[in-house]
């Protein structure tokens, strides 16, 4: 793995202590409200469905809603019972909890940015819930409310719905990148009487960094530029060509930065990627599933441990088949030394491009997908559409690799950086790829060129000649 690699990864660890914490799984006695004339409200406190937090605001949080954030239940008379068969299942109600001086615009919801259908992914159980708090969020409402018809609940009923909705939450970070202003922290508090119980979930973070008008301007940004960059990849013949433009295209215009100085917030987001620029890797991952999703491509956001380093990355799904992307690492342009600005963005890696699980196994621990994406099990033992294989750049042999050089060098339109990537299925040193680069001539004439070798990985390019 190259130092740059290392250091890039080290950078994403020194963001851990400002949100990642360990979480308490203590619920309190609650005394049942039925005894009195106002019940006692109970916080549940419950484990964070992710255990990495380093790079990821995917980890719940124990804060407690202030108190004002606990709806109060007027306890109903006793003979109300016998009517609750009529009432609903389930009945929400959200609010908005702004930040001081702040008011809510005449239409809050503004132009909301629509990616491909979610709904396909969510468990069918969740799915009501999941629309419910969803919509709230787009409408920028940081606190919602819902109403659950359970006559003389449990302390483990209630404990099992309100850990649903830290379920539910940390889907919704999963699968909607374009929501990009919900913020780190979920909070869920119950009250309930001998009728229902009432939780209440809330995003504190929603307005830490920015008023609503800023994020409806914000969001008004990430609509025009995914219309933009989608309309361009659509005019590609398939959804491998769409993926590769959206796969190059990112890493050409963001810079890796964990840089949190004046950045409010964004280097973690699709505001970060696809406007700013910058970001750490979850920024590449969110942006790059927000386009493919766009695209109407099934893409998932994965986190876990990269050589030790909390990590995300994303996997995608073509022609029924599962691949791991990782655009951060493919990110590798500081690996070579003395590159102008232009040449390192023609310097695209693909060796993370549509990868089986073998493969990024080598280097990742995640524990299985199921346990941070809590979606499916997402199996990725295919090669068909990894980037050498479509490209026909996946040697076995060195002189595999010559045949490759000399049937593609000439390959390249004029003014287009010439650059050849090749992956080795064997091991290969630096010492035979330069000796085999002597017998093979690039150009009529005096010419020079470079090569960047990642022996870790198999991939060795051949670049300006």
């Amino acid at each position: 793995m190259k130092s740059s690699t290392i250091v890039k990864l080290f950078a994403c660890i020194l963001i851990l202590a400002s949100f990642c914490g360990c979480v308490n799984n203590k619920i309190p006695n609650g005394i049942d409200s039925t005894n009195s004339t106002s019940p006692t409200s109970e916080t549940f406190y419950t484990d964070a469905p992710l255990t990495t937090g380093t790079d990821t605001p995917i980890s719940e949080s124990t804060l407690a809603p202030n108190a004002t954030d606990v709806p109060s239940v007027t306890n109903a008379p006793a003979n109300t019972n016998t009517t609750t068969v009529t009432k609903p299942k389930t009945t929400t109600s959200n609010t908005t909890t702004l930040a001081p001086n702040t008011t809510l615009p005449p239409n809050p919801v503004g132009n909301p940015i629509n990616l491909e259908d979610d709904s396909a992914v969510i468990p069918s159980d969740l799915l009501e819930d999941f629309n419910a708090i969803k919509n709230s969020i787009i409408a920028f409402q940081n606190t919602l409310t819902i109403t659950k018809y359970i006559s003389n609940s449990t302390v483990d009923q209630r404990t099992t719905e309100a850990n649903r909705l830290i379920k539910i939450s940390t889907l919704i970070r999963y699968t909607c990148p374009e929501l990009f202003y919900i913020g780190i922290q979920t909070a869920v508090s119950t009250v309930y009487n001998s009728q229902l119980v009432r939780l209440t979930i809330s995003f504190p973070d929603m307005f830490k960094y920015y008023s609503v008008q800023d994020l409806i301007s914000m969001r008004n940004e990430i609509n025009a530029k995914i219309s933009v960059i989608v309309n361009t990849a659509k005019a590609l013949p398939n959804d491998f060509e769409r993926e590769v433009y959206i796969h190059d295209y990112l890493i050409k215009n963001i810079k890796y930065t964990d840089n949190t100085s004046g950045n409010d917030g964004y280097i973690r987001s699709i505001y970060g990627g696809l406007i700013k620029g910058e970001g750490v890797c979850e920024a590449y991952a969110r942006s790059f599933q927000a386009l493919m999703l766009k695209l109407g491509v099934e893409t998932y956001l994965i986190s876990g441990k990269a050589s030790g380093v909390d990590h995300l990355w994303n996997i995608i799904k073509l022609n029924n088949n599962y691949y791991h992307v990782d655009l951060t690492w493919d990110d590798n342009d500081s690996s070579v030394p003395d590159l102008t600005l232009e040449t390192s963005k023609y310097l695209i890696d693909h060796t993370y491009f549509n990868q089986t699980d073998d493969f990024i196994n080598k280097s990742r621990d995640f524990g299985g997908t199921t346990e941070y994406t809590p979606i499916q099990n997402l199996v990725c033992s295919a090669t068909e559409m990894n980037y050498y294989c479509i490209r026909g750049t996946l040697v076995n042999s060195l002189d595999d690799f010559k045949t490759v050089i000399l049937r593609d060098k000439d390959s390249f339109p004029d003014g287009y950086y010439k650059c050849i990537e090749v992956r080795f299925t064997v091991p290969v040193t630096s010492t035979q790829i330069k000796n085999e680069m002597k017998l093979i001539k690039l150009s009529a004439g005096s010419y020079s060129y470079q090569y960047e070798d990642r022996t870790d990985t198999g991939v060795v390019r051949i670049f300006g000649w």
